[in-house]
């Protein structure tokens, strides 16, 4: 189902097992407007965010419309999905980008790993950016989220549901390769168009 230049075997392994969704709708063309929606289920109108950062960015002779108003930061006023999971017993976790407010925990999460108000994390190799997060002084931020990801599962009692946000930094600039993996697409062939070992 994946491709065949980028290797995605844990992707390939859920798609399996699981269930496969081939058509979606996204309520926005970006991440915090769609994210907004997804952790409140309201709409653009309703919630405020509409666009990331400022609506009127860029030059105004190229603006086909007139910019709407905009807010960056999600109401606390609103319930969202992890308060709602988080009332019905439910242990709640944000893992990665957030980008709705400076921290998830006042929205319903009770962990946060590495969600801040950031769009990206500024670099994927220490010291991080844009994110409050601690890890050994080499490891990619991806698999820094993804390994305290894993021990939050680990460490959740089986007593009690969890419910996981993980919400991966990965496809945001700044792209910065993993060192260590470069020697698999040296000299890898093309596959429909894809070859760019950067983004591993």
């Amino acid at each position: 189902m994946g491709s065949k230049y980028y290797e995605t075997p844990y992707i390939d392994a859920l798609v399996a097992q699981g269930m496969v969704f081939t058509n979606a709708y996204a309520p926005a063309a970006n991440c915090a407007p769609s994210r907004a929606c997804l952790m409140t289920g309201k709409w653009m109108p309703r919630h405020g965010i509409y666009t990331v950062g400022n609506s009127d960015r860029g030059k105004s002779a190229d603006r086909k419309l007139v910019p709407v108003v905009n807010t960056e930061t999600l109401d606390p006023g609103f319930k969202t999905l992890p308060q709602s999971l988080k009332e019905s017993g439910y242990t709640t976790c944000l893992a990665g980008k957030w980008h709705l407010s400076n921290d998830p925990v006042p929205y319903g999460f009770d962990v946060n790993i590495g969600g801040s108000h950031a769009g990206n994390p500024g670099s994927y190799n220490p010291p991080y950016k844009n994110i409050n997060l601690d890890g050994p002084n080499t490891e990619y931020l991806t698999d820094l989220i993804m390994d305290k990801t894993i021990e939050f599962v680990k460490n959740t009692s089986n007593e009690k549901p969890f419910f996981l946000y993980y919400a991966t930094y990965a496809v945001h600039t700044p792209i910065q390769k993993v060192q260590s993996l470069m020697y698999k697409f040296e000299n890898k062939e093309p596959w429909e168009g894809q070859s760019n070992k950067d983004y591993h």
